[in-house]
């Protein structure tokens, strides 16, 4: 039978200062006394000596080896729960101050997809979000990796990925939108209520998989794609 090292040291600890003479013959199991005839178990040999051996039952090392492993579990659970309980003040501060940003950016994101705040609203919480993020993170010099910090850091990371794609998309269809002109003559085919003044604001806009590309070489002569490379050098030899 195996016996683990941590077990067999606690084994020591257990044996008898003065085993009786079956105990120290093998006759008898030193850890229960009882004789190894009556229980009908084969002896295991756990210390020998000059003197004699000191031997023990299977059942009873076993329950001593799955007790003493509770134990070894128990102490371990014990030393994280000691050691987290010591968790230093910057750390703790550092954990609760991106936690708070976060909570921060789920009221915003909440506020904002229920449609309870105007464009002008949401760009300054947005303005001060950012503000708090930017505090909250300057704190991080002095603080070492954890498992506590990078569960919160990667948290805070999602959770401003998402307000901040969110308020993007608010703000541009805002500008988009105040910037187009009145279009009365479409009310009737888009049956408008009696009080629309024409303007139809777009929530969402497809331009296609190529604009983006056209109106970066066209208006900014700024060429992504090999296509319009080509296009540009062709066009420069091209005579005027």
């Amino acid at each position: 039978m195996h016996i683990p090292a941590y077990a067999r040291r606690e084994l020591l600890d257990a044996m008898p200062s003065e085993p009786s003479e079956e105990q120290a013959r093998g006759s008898n199991c030193f850890l229960c006394d009882t004789p190894f005839a009556v229980a009908r178990e084969r002896p295991i040999e756990v210390v020998s000596g000059e003197n004699g051996s000191l031997h023990a039952c299977r059942g009873c090392l076993t329950a001593f080896v799955a007790k003493v492993r509770r134990q070894r579990h128990a102490a371990a659970e014990h030393a994280a729960h000691e050691e987290n309980s010591k968790t230093p003040p910057l750390l703790t501060r550092y954990l609760t101050s991106i936690d708070n940003v976060r909570r921060a950016g789920e009221a915003v994101q909440h506020l904002a997809e229920n449609g309870e705040l105007e464009p002008p609203q949401l760009a300054w919480l947005m303005v001060s979000l950012e503000s708090a993020h930017d505090w909250a993170a300057e704190e991080r010099s002095d603080i070492a990796d954890t498992q506590a910090t990078k569960q919160a850091e990667l948290d805070l990371f999602i959770q401003m990925v998402q307000v901040r794609s969110l308020a993007a998309n608010i703000l541009i269809y805002h500008v988009i939108n105040e910037a187009s002109p009145a279009e009365p003559e479409l009310c009737a085919e888009m049956e408008c209520p009696p009080e629309c003044q024409g303007r139809h604001d777009a929530e969402h806009i497809d331009c296609g998989p190529d604009s983006i590309y056209e109106e970066l070489a066209e208006q900014h002569g700024v060429l992504i794609r090999d296509m319009d490379k080509i296009r540009y050098a062709n066009s420069k030899q091209e005579p005027s």
